[in-house]
Order: structure tokens, then C-alpha cells, then sequence
């Protein structure tokens, strides 16, 4: 039995059913699997086909549309630093979109990083643009040199370089040797893939049986070199067929049923990679799905939480001209509080009653509720934000 090398199945040719990996690739990291080409490579892959195919593209945008929601809570001092803080921390983006696009980068490349700019301000980079320098290799393996700072490439071949303390990085870790995230579309791609191909294929099959629409059989030797061509236009047509002959229309069950279903399976598959039921394409998503979703995307919102409170602190730490965090800055920064939203917001309106007053009756308590709505960025917190609920539109 041949053994095949550890390896991303979407990086590589051929179609080999997975075997023990080979002696002498055991022990070796994900890093070291996705090197400087590799990662890019793959990166390229997932947005060429972002690129071409609306199912993938349904996909990572209802991933992001719920994992990067978000509110603030805090008292009144942090909410007034919070309202210039939503609207100058990144330039020309508000700070939602800003949060929406660090995790579509982070989903579709693995990972993504925040760095300070200055006055307060942070810039958005791209997981694929952090890689080891053409010099001094080996302080930035991965980009990335022990105190956390990044060599970035720009697009004119130069690289910049930010220190660890200036630098956010947002990305998918499973393992704790881990230096770079890895996008967990790469495990669901060749799905994408095959549904696109496929459905290619069904579409080419469907033409032709409109092109040959008329089809006539006969038994006989005899060979016709006539006119065998039959025009409906008139209206209606007698055909003078001799014996043995017949006539028939194609009616190919053009996809067949058992194809659309297995595109729906092979779509699910799919929409596992980022945990989404595949319900939520066909609009036949039940309350049991919905639940059992939400309870998945609390560990992605948590590096969200923490990028928040990163960009809240440079924001009140450089944002001013005496610069430093006084006293009071630290009081507003430990008041502030960013919460990721859970539910979307008509699933809450619609079981608000029932929470509210379970909250009332002592049956749920400040902590749970709290729960419920979100993640925060202090979760052992008993204490339930006194406007938490203005944030989702309801007073």
C-alpha cells in the first residue's frame, strides 16, 4: 500500500484515498505543511473560486454576517469615547465593516492583522502579504518574529516592518505550535469546486437535449437521402411514418433527482467547513438548527472581542496629544465592554417575552442572560450592561 505525504488535499493533484502518512513527514507543523508558496497558494485557490461560484460566496457571507456582529456597553464617559472611536479608529471605514472585513480575510486566507498607523488608528492587512523578507529570513519565519512583529509586502515588492506591540493578529489556530492560521475553507473547497463543475456539466447536458429535441427510428436497410427535417411552425404536423418506423421527443430528466440531491449533500459537506447547516441556503433552517449553530460560532467571536478591546486601548492610549493611558483612560477602557451578538436580531425579537420574563421570575440569572445575547470580552462578568438591549433596537 502506497503511503501518501501529509498535505492539504485541496494543494494537490489526483485523486488518492487518504492513507497513514508517510515516516517521514509525521511530527511536522501545520506552519511547515504551509509554507510562504503554499499559503499563498492556497489562498488564491479559495479566492478563485470566490471568485466564480454564488454558493461559495453565500456561504462565507452568512458565516461573516453573523460571527462578526457586535455592541458596546459601558457607562457614559466610555460611550462617549466609544462614538468617536466607531467612526475614526479606521480610515474611510465605519468600524463595523472594518470588523466584517477582518473576518471575511481571516475565513478566507486564515488569518489577518491589525496594526497601529498612528493617532489612534489601525490598518487592515492582509494574511497574504505577511511573509519572511527577502533578507533576515529567518527573524521573521512566517512573517512573524518572536515578539510578534510582521514583515509586510506591498505591492511594490518592499516590505514594512511593525513591532509585536503595534500588531493585532486575527487568524484560525487549532494547534497551540502554530505561527499562521490555515482557512478552514481549505477543507471544503474541492466541495465548491465539484458542485461548480458539476452543475456545468448538468448545464452542457440540458442544451444538447434542447439542440436534439426530435428523434426517428426506423428498421429498414432502405436509406433515405431525403429531407428528413420537420417544421412546427405551421401549427400542427402529421408525420407519414412506414412500417417499423417511429418517432419521439427527448424528455431527459435534465438534472435527475438523485443528481440534485447529491449536490445537496455534497453542498452540505460544504457548509460544514465553517459549521453552517446547509438549511440556511435553502430558507428550511428549524429552531433545533439554529441553536445548535449559534453554540458554534461563540469561539470564533472571542478573537473578534479581543481585537476590539486591542483597537479600544491603542485608541485611547495614542489618540490624544499627552499620549500614555492616565488614569482616567484606564477607568473608560475597563468600563467599555464589546459583546459579540449571538442571535440574529429576529431571532431575539422573537423570543425576548420569553427571556425577559424569565429574568424577571429569577429563572435565568444576570450572568446566563448575558449568555444568551453574547460573548464579551469579560465573560466571567455577573453583571448585566444597563444598555444592553439598545444596541439591538430595543429600548
Amino acid at each position: 500500500m502506497e503511503n501518501l505525504s501529509m498535505n492539504y488535499d485541496a494543494l494537490t493533484t489526483g485523486h488518492k484515498r487518504r492513507r497513514a502518512p508517510n515516516l517521514q513527514n509525521m511530527g511536522r507543523s501545520e506552519d511547515a505543511l504551509l509554507n510562504k508558496w503554499r499559503r499563498l497558494q492556497g489562498s488564491e485557490l479559495v479566492r478563485d473560486v470566490l471568485r466564480n461560484s454564488a454558493l461559495l460566496n453565500f456561504c462565507v457571507n452568512k458565516h461573516v454576517s453573523f460571527v462578526s456582529q457586535f455592541c458596546f456597553s459601558g457607562n457614559e464617559a466610555a460611550r462617549v469615547v466609544y462614538e468617536n472611536f466607531e467612526t475614526e479608529c479606521a480610515d474611510h471605514q465605519v468600524l463595523q465593516e472594518f470588523v466584517s472585513q477582518s473576518e471575511y480575510l481571516r475565513t478566507v486566507d486564515g488569518d489577518c492583522f491589525v496594526v497601529c498607523v498612528g493617532n489612534g488608528r489601525v490598518a487592515l492587512i492582509e494574511g497574504r502579504q505577511v511573509c519572511e523578507p527577502d533578507t533576515n529570513s529567518e527573524a521573521y519565519p512566517q512573517g512573524i518574529n518572536a515578539d510578534g512583529g510582521i514583515s509586510v509586502k506591498n505591492d511594490k515588492g518592499d516590505f514594512e516592518y511593525f513591532t509585536g506591540g503595534d500588531v493585532f493578529q486575527l487568524a484560525y489556530k487549532k494547534y497551540p505550535s502554530q505561527v499562521r492560521g490555515v482557512s478552514p475553507l481549505l477543507a471544503g473547497i474541492n466541495q465548491f469546486i465539484d458542485i461548480y463543475e458539476g452543475v456545468e456539466y448538468a448545464l452542457q447536458k440540458a442544451k444538447i437535449s434542447q439542440l436534439v429535441g426530435f428523434v426517428t427510428n426506423r428498421n429498414s436497410i432502405d436509406i433515405d437521402t431525403g429531407n428528413n427535417s420537420i417544421d412546427f411552425s405551421d401549427g400542427f404536423t402529421a408525420l407519414d411514418l412506414g412500417v417499423g418506423e417511429s418517432a419521439s421527443f427527448i424528455t431527459a430528466d435534465t438534472p435527475p433527482q438523485d443528481f440534485r440531491e447529491f449536490v445537496q449533500q455534497v453542498g452540505a459537506l460544504g457548509f460544514a467547513a465553517l459549521d453552517l447547516p446547509y438549511t440556511f441556503y435553502t430558507g428550511t433552517t428549524t429552531d433545533e438548527e439554529m441553536q445548535n449553530y449559534l453554540q458554534t460560532i461563540r469561539g470564533k467571536q472571542f478573537p473578534l472581542i479581543r481585537m476590539l478591546r486591542f483597537m479600544f486601548e491603542k485608541y485611547l492610549e495614542n489618540r490624544w496629544i499627552d499620549g500614555g493611558m492616565t488614569e482616567e483612560r484606564r477607568n473608560i477602557a475597563k468600563e467599555g465592554r464589546f459583546i459579540g451578538v449571538t442571535f440574529p436580531q429576529n431571532y431575539l425579537l422573537k423570543n425576548i417575552d420569553a427571556l425577559a420574563k424569565a429574568k424577571m421570575l429569577g429563572l435565568i440569572s444576570d450572568e446566563n442572560l448575558l449568555a444568551r445575547f453574547g460573548v464579551a470580552d469579560e465573560p466571567k462578568s455577573a453583571t448585566m450592561p444597563e444598555n444592553a438591549f439598545v444596541n439591538f433596537g430595543i429600548k
